[in-house]
């Protein structure tokens, strides 16, 4: 129930906006729910659409850290080391967002910047990976990678 009402939370952006009582209402509603009670207001009212993933770019906003705390959830792995990106290895290592398509690329195909900055063109990478990913394309850093041996070239 709990992780209902913080995805719900979460990506409906309930807490972003320039009213606060939401919290307020949930330190009522949220426990009377835990214990048999109405469903509350904030799950009720969530609301998210699919598109927002491609006009998401805030890297500290709501949506964004969920997007990313649902991908080391769901086994993010590096590229290259193959190393499973969980919560530990997320904030020890200092594994950030990068482009999987690169931003050098995308300009020199004239893709909108709008386009390559959006949610689904991010992933959590090593400084490492990125730097050999470079501004190459998907297709060229990944033979590479199938070439090289690494772990994720290996992985079904």
């Amino acid at each position: 129930m709990l992780e209902r009402w913080l995805w719900c939370g979460m990506f409906g952006e309930i807490y972003t906006h320039w009213h606060d009582s939401q919290a307020g209402r949930d330190i009522v509603e949220v426990p009377a729910w835990l214990e048999g009670g109405s469903v509350p207001f904030g799950i009720t009212q969530a609301n998210f659409s699919f598109e927002r993933l491609l006009s998401v770019r805030k890297r500290l906003g709501a949506v964004y850290q969920g997007f990313a705390a649902l991908l080391r959830r769901e086994g993010a792995v590096d590229w290259i080391t193959g190393e499973e990106i969980n919560d530990v290895v997320y904030f020890e290592e200092q594994i950030d967002s990068h482009h999987i398509f690169p931003v050098a690329w995308c300009r020199k195909q004239g893709i909108d910047p709008k386009k390559y900055n959006c949610l689904v063109n991010r992933t959590p990478l090593s400084a490492k990976t990125n730097k050999r990913i470079g501004s190459k394309a998907p297709s060229v850093y990944l033979k590479e990678f199938e070439l090289h041996g690494t772990a994720v070239a290996s992985r079904p």
